[in-house]
């Protein structure tokens, strides 16, 4: 699925698995590199306008997509249907009494440091300890960059759960100076 609006609309909340890739007048070529050829099931999420003009870049390249959303995020919400948001390590830091900190991180990570009250559950145990996360808390998922917790942002918002991914993970954490502790202290 292809998220069509804004880079700041896309962080505020996206569709499950949806890479975000805004339109711009350059899109039709932007795609085109970035597909290099392939011709893979795509879908356009966006608003009226956004929508529209990713679906005629679509069919200028010869591709139809599967689906297209053109309501936008708010209408999507309406329905019920899940959203994954974004935060940002400086963000986190500054509102982090409105979220749990999921740290999707191996073990060997985690022993560097974590941050202060995060739930450890290593990515490829995250499945099986599904039932002991609270649905009624909004998770800020981490990992070391932010890729393998998108990922799994957007597993958990399929599963029910409130997300928010944390843009370059435990790096923009320390990055930004935040403070860490060991698992035992977390």
């Amino acid at each position: 699925m292809l998220d069509v609006r804004d880079d700041q609309a896309y962080q505020k909340g996206h569709v499950p698995a949806a890479y975000g890739f805004p339109w711009s007048p350059d899109f039709p070529q932007q795609l085109s590199r970035a597909l290099r050829g392939s011709r893979p099931p795509l879908g356009i999420f966006g608003d009226r306008d956004t929508a529209a003009e990713a679906q005629k870049a679509l069919a200028g390249l010869g591709l139809s997509p599967q689906c297209v959303w053109d309501a936008g995020l708010h209408d999507w919400i309406a329905q019920g249907l899940p959203v994954v948001g974004e935060v940002t390590a400086h963000d986190l830091y500054r509102q982090r009494e409105q979220f749990v900190v999921l740290d999707i991180r191996e073990p060997y990570e985690h022993r560097s440091g974590v941050v202060p009250g995060a739930v450890l559950v290593p990515m490829g145990q995250l499945p099986h300890k599904l039932s002991s996360l609270n649905r009624d808390h909004h998770y800020a998922v981490m990992c070391r960059s932010g890729n393998r917790s998108l990922s799994m942002s957007a597993w958990l918002a399929l599963q029910g759960y409130r997300v928010t991914n944390v843009l370059d993970g435990i790096n923009g954490w320390l990055a930004g100076g935040y403070p860490l502790v060991r698992p035992e202290e977390g």
